[in-house]
């Protein structure tokens, strides 16, 4: 890989953007369960909750592996 490739502000801003959607599912993650731990309810209950629990923070992670992808020519 070229050093122009690497050192680009699209190679930076995929980067960026790829840490932010990680911390975007994480965050999400971890909200949902403090707010769960306070409401007394169990986060396993029902697909459903599988669903709102796990497809944002894979959705978040997904954007940015393409916004990393993109930008960044990898």
């Amino acid at each position: 890989m070229s050093d122009r490739l690497t050192t680009g502000i699209a190679y930076r801003l995929g980067w960026a953007l790829y840490w932010v959607c990680v911390g975007v599912g994480a965050l999400w993650i971890a909200g949902f369960l403090l707010l769960n731990w306070h409401a007394g309810q169990a986060w396993w209950e029902g697909a459903v909750m599988w669903i709102v629990f796990g497809l944002p923070p894979l959705l978040a992670y997904g954007m940015g592996r393409f916004f990393r992808y993109v930008l960044s020519d990898e």
